[in-house]
């Protein structure tokens, strides 16, 4: 009788089969430039990468609101100006659809929180005082997160001065008192 083949008169195929099992899981590797670096989940990482090119975006949309401001000062810019103030409205659709808002500031009261004071203006009402009176760069939103605060020109009275932290001197009289 053969080696491989059974009582029964039948081969054992099993022997004759061989199989070979491949690893094909990556192998961890303990590299310590990996590991000085700071890892988000792959969703955060997402949300940073596209509120990143959000905000690039944004420089772009910039350029094309300093391009009709410089177009509507000229007389013959005519088509070119309503081709780059349509080009402008389908950049703030698209924007708009992913999320981002355009903060509307004049008017309202100057908050560090979504603006920066790029200059200040003295005014003679005091009810307008810290009122934004324009934006010379707007700010945007992506839905709560702010993207990128606005430049304004604030209105200032003159009568109203921050508070000043009282001299340690100054508290102790208080106190007495």
């Amino acid at each position: 009788m053969k080696e491989n083949s059974r009582t029964d008169g039948t081969q054992d195929e099993s022997a004759e089969k061989a199989f070979s099992v491949i690893d094909r899981r990556q192998a961890f590797r303990d590299e310590t430039g990996e590991a000085s670096e700071t890892r988000y989940p792959s969703v955060v990482e997402e949300l940073k990468t596209r509120a990143e090119l959000l905000r690039k975006v944004l420089g772009v949309l910039d350029d094309l609101d300093r391009a009709i401001t410089v177009g509507a000062g000229s007389p013959e810019a005519g088509p070119l100006l309503s081709g780059v103030t349509l080009i402008r409205d389908h950049l703030l659709q698209i924007l708009a659809s992913e999320g981002v808002q355009a903060l509307d500031l004049v008017g309202k009261r100057f908050d560090p929180a979504v603006a920066e004071a790029v200059s200040v203006e003295e005014t003679c009402e005091p009810a307008q005082d810290s009122v934004i009176l324009s934006e010379s760069g707007r700010g945007y939103t992506l839905g709560t997160t702010l993207l990128r605060p606005a430049r304004v020109r604030v209105a200032r009275f003159p009568g109203t001065e921050s508070p000043q932290p009282q001299a340690e001197g100054d508290r102790r009289d208080a106190q007495a008192r």
